[in-house]
């Protein structure tokens, strides 16, 4: 879960909520499969997850930013959910980004893991704790194979 608010931010830097939007990567519904099991919920991960977010996040970045009338270049932070080291380097390698791009990501999953949904969190929270500034796109992956992305603005 998040609050979100329209009172003042009280974080430094202020982390603030400009857009978001769902898109479900077509012919993947059984990449990524949540079903109720006896004692909890059962989690299938397929193989194919990186491959299928390197073949799509391009596509889901330049639609989504071009739906506010911006593109790739007006993204000056990277928060992809670090469901694990091959999603981040087909990320980073389908949007071209910089050495150094996924930092936030990278220090998350090193020191936490892959926490499922909660886990972007963790990484927008590491680029305050960065006292990082810039339009940041966030983007983090779930069942179905869902893309949840954000446009937010940090500092």
């Amino acid at each position: 879960a998040a609050l979100v608010s329209t009172d003042s931010p009280t974080a430094d830097p202020p982390l603030e909520l400009r857009s978001f939007s769902t898109r479900i990567i077509p012919q993947s519904d059984e990449a990524m499969t949540w079903t109720l099991g006896e004692t909890a919920f059962d989690m299938r991960l397929s193989a194919y997850v990186p491959r299928l977010i390197q073949q799509n996040i391009g596509g889901i970045v330049d639609t989504t930013m071009a739906e506010l009338g911006l593109g790739r270049d007006d993204v000056d932070l990277w928060a992809i959910h670090p469901g694990g080291r091959a999603i981040l380097e087909r990320a980073a390698k389908s949007l071209q980004l910089p050495e150094g791009a996924l930092d936030p990501s990278y220090t998350v999953l090193r020191e936490n893991g892959n926490m499922s949904s909660a886990t972007i969190f963790y990484v927008l929270k590491e680029m305050q704790r960065r006292r990082d500034h810039g339009t940041v796109f966030a983007a983090a992956f779930g069942p179905g194979l869902t893309v949840e992305s954000a446009h937010l603005q940090l500092g």
